[in-house]
This record gives C-alpha cells, sequence and structure tokens, in this order.
C-alpha cells in the first residue's frame, strides 16, 4: 500500500510530465529512448477499438 499512496502524492506530477513528453512527441514525431510510441498506440487503440 506505500507504493500507491507514494504514486498518488507525486500523480499531478506524473501527469504533467507525461503530457509534456508526449506533446513533444506529437510535434517532434521523434520518439526519445525508452519511450513509447505514442501514435502507434493510438493507432492500435483504434484499430482494437473499431473491432
Amino acid at each position: 500500500m506505500h507504493n500507491y499512496t507514494f504514486c498518488l502524492k507525486i500523480m499531478n506530477s506524473i501527469i504533467q510530465k507525461a503530457s509534456k513528453l508526449y506533446e513533444k512527441q506529437m510535434s517532434t514525431r521523434k520518439i526519445v529512448k525508452f519511450c513509447c510510441d505514442f501514435k502507434l498506440l493510438e493507432e492500435k487503440y483504434r484499430e482494437y477499438k473499431n473491432k
């Protein structure tokens, strides 16, 4: 339970950093090392959703 509490404490920071990373990747089309390809994930999600 301690890990969950810790995550709740830093939740806003995590969301802000993820949003910043997402926006940067979408605008530059560059995928940094150790990061997912958001564009590909969204594409595959849409394909799955439409099945």
